[in-house]
């Protein structure tokens, strides 16, 4: 059509006082926000290894002390590398396997965190985990601080028998991640947002398996505000074995957790999650199995967000072409632009979470 239209939403002023409840649309009016500058508690980090057998590495500019870091190398298979605060340095598990938790890995550890970032330390095999000679990484860093970005470290012990374990962030968790540290067993996810939001159904962060129906993970029983409960099974709750647990809740303008439903579109879903992200994990939760999908502001800096990785393999990134997994980060939240379904299927929901870079209301370019 020729015809053009003018719109008003408050960017040139109103010749009339808008109605009772209503504002102008601008950042201005939108609700403040406990954290301004997102990169206070999350950030990215890209580096290159550069570890010979048995010397360190020092990455910092990370801009705090993390209390959990997970690392990724970019250009091999090689397993994730998560390390956190609560357990110690030096102590690794990984978010693609079943494996317990290693502290005397030889292909090289984070031996430390430090005001600034973190140190590596390479092992009998040259660091192939974490600080190779010449081979790309990213880290992915969190500083826990339960009540004000929504990120729980909890350590307990299981007992065999269904019981409470207290957390600390305030509010039901969104996404709980669970994994025995001492012995072999799969990872377990809860969310409210699987189907049926009973907490029977369950995800492992180890595999793109379907959700499953299973009432002795999470014992049928959804969290509160202070404790999530553990049933019997020994995935989540074995006599006598340490485990650690990963809790988030979505925080305005730092962190979303949610779901979406796909279209089988190019021009997928938009999500809208009230910042600019700095990050995005997603899952498939029914139908076919679908690998958790992760995208980042540093590895791609400009849309579309084409690289991914995984959590649930060892694979080196991916660089996805056409029709393959890949979304826009925009100031506002995230789009699909893929019919990939692992990424965007019409038929089930799709599982992300997201931190931000930049809260919209301090985003200059948010409308």
């Amino acid at each position: 059509s020729s015809d053009i239209a003018y719109v008003n939403f408050g960017q040139q002023g109103f010749n009339y006082t808008p109605p009772t409840g209503h504002k102008a649309i601008c950042t201005d009016n939108m609700a403040a926000i406990n954290i301004k500058k997102p990169q206070d508690y999350f950030k990215p980090k890209l580096y290159t290894g550069t570890v010979t057998d048995g010397a360190t590495q020092s990455i910092t500019g990370i801009g705090f002390q993390p209390d959990l870091t997970w690392i990724k190398r970019r250009d091999d298979g090689n397993s994730s590398h998560i390390v956190d605060s609560a357990r110690g340095a030096g102590k690794c598990i990984e978010s693609n396997s079943t494996n317990a938790e290693d502290a005397s890995n030889p292909n090289g550890l984070l031996t430390a965190f430090n005001s600034d970032g973190f140190t590596l330390t390479g092992g009998s095999t040259n660091g192939v985990l974490c600080c190779e000679e010449t081979a790309t990484y990213v880290a992915w860093n969190w500083k826990e601080d339960a009540s004000t970005a929504g990120f729980d470290i909890v350590l307990d012990t299981g007992t065999g028998s269904a019981h409470t374990v207290s957390h600390g962030l305030g509010a039901k968790p969104e996404l709980i991640l669970r994994k025995g540290r001492t012995q072999t067993d799969n990872w377990s996810v809860y969310s409210p947002y699987l189907n049926a939001n009973d907490a029977t159904e369950y995800l492992k962060l180890n595999e793109g398996d379907t959700q499953a129906n299973l009432n002795t993970i999470w014992d049928d029983t959804p969290p509160t505000s202070s404790v999530f409960t553990v049933g019997t099974n020994g995935q989540v709750n074995d006599n006598n074995v340490t485990y650690v647990t990963y809790l988030f809740k979505s925080v305005p303008g730092f962190s979303k957790v949610g779901f979406y439903k796909g279209n089988d579109d190019n021009f997928g879903p938009f999500v809208y999650c009230g910042f600019q992200p700095a990050f995005v994990m997603t899952k498939r939760m029914d139908g076919a199995a679908g690998s958790w999908l992760i995208y980042d502001n540093v590895r791609t800096t400009i849309n579309p967000m084409h690289i991914n990785l995984y959590a649930d393999l060892p694979d080196e990134e991916f660089t996805n072409t056409g029709s393959d997994p890949q979304m826009d980060f925009y100031a506002t939240g995230f789009k699909i632009k893929s019919s990939y379904h692992s990424i965007n299927h019409s038929t089930g929901p799709h599982l992300f979470l997201a931190f931000a870079h930049t809260p919209t209301k301090y985003n200059s370019t948010a409308f």
